[in-house]
């Protein structure tokens, strides 16, 4: 069996050969580590040039991001299995392995659990896979390192989502759980944690930019609407998403709009009515969420 790691990096040249020495580091898989440079400025592109290991396929392209980049790491992928490391994430020694002993017949996804550092490298968490409503409460943990895919699968489903700037890990998993279903393969789970991803404080995130959550979270919204039709809470979370990034941007119109389905999906939740009334007066919403007031 022979796996394929797609790593996508951008300007990162201080910290991807952490990420890249760690895949090619792990023992007892046939592997191959597909490394894209989504158009660095940096020196990126010298340092990469500079491995010379033939498990190591170097890919330069335009920029295109995120998204994009991963999905030109799927097209080169000759593994039976896919997964994904982010640039500043480690994998642990064994995480190829404990991913490949939950492979087999009739299975089309696995997933390992993480640990979260913080940049002096003090263990702050530990994401386990765990049921949730937005997955039919079905176990999984679809985060960088995390979750291997048939490369059948993953081609099938189609691959990341290139109109998303967020939420693009869980856009994919939702697609493969409805490819999983359709082709009757199951999840596999370990409480291991083999991958150390970096922990960083919400404001050094690029995906907690209101433009960037209120485009991504409309996308997630239309690509999954039959599904969020059946789940109250994953509907009322994600239009809660929508509702506060619209506040954030001045579109008080959309941001009542998203928040009263919040409310009439799970009508109980004081939080849901909270918001939709912060909402509803945009003088005390600018106080509670601050506003670019961009124009709608």
């Amino acid at each position: 069996m022979r796996f394929s790691i797609v790593i996508s990096t951008y300007n990162r040249a201080r910290v991807v050969p952490r990420a890249i020495r760690s895949v090619l580091d792990q023992e007892g898989v046939e592997l191959e580590l597909i490394v894209v440079d989504d158009g660095s400025t940096d020196d990126t592109a010298k340092v990469l040039d500079g491995f010379s290991d033939p498990r190591l396929k170097v890919v330069h392209r335009a920029n295109g991001g995120f998204s994009a980049a991963r999905n030109s790491g799927i097209a080169l992928a000759t593994g039976e299995w896919v997964t994904f490391l982010d640039d500043d994430d480690v994998a642990l020694p064994g995480w190829l392995s404990c991913l490949a002993e939950m492979t087999g017949n009739g299975v089309g996804v696995v997933c390992c659990a993480a640990e979260y550092h913080s940049r002096d490298g003090a263990l702050v968490d530990v994401a386990r896979p765990g049921a949730d409503s937005l997955f039919d409460d079905r176990t999984a943990l679809f985060l960088a390192g995390t979750f291997a895919a048939r490369a059948d699968l993953l081609r099938t489903v189609g691959g990341f989502d290139e109109r998303l700037a967020c939420s693009q890990n869980t856009d994919l998993g939702l697609r493969l759980l409805t490819g999983l279903v359709e082709r009757n393969l199951e999840i596999r789970n370990s409480d291991r944690p083999c991958v150390r991803l970096e922990h960083r404080p919400a404001t050094d995130r690029p995906s907690v930019d209101p433009a960037v959550l209120f485009d991504g979270t409309r996308v997630l919204l239309d690509n999954h609407r039959e599904r969020l039709a059946r789940d109250a809470h994953g509907r009322a979370v994600l239009n809660g998403v929508l509702g506060v990034s619209a506040a954030r941007l001045g579109r008080w119109r959309d941001a009542r709009s998203a928040l009263f389905t919040s409310v009439r999906a799970e009508p109980l939740r004081l939080r849901h009515w909270l918001r939709f009334g912060f909402a509803s007066v945009p003088p005390l919403g600018r106080r509670v969420w601050g506003s670019a007031e961009r124009p709608a």
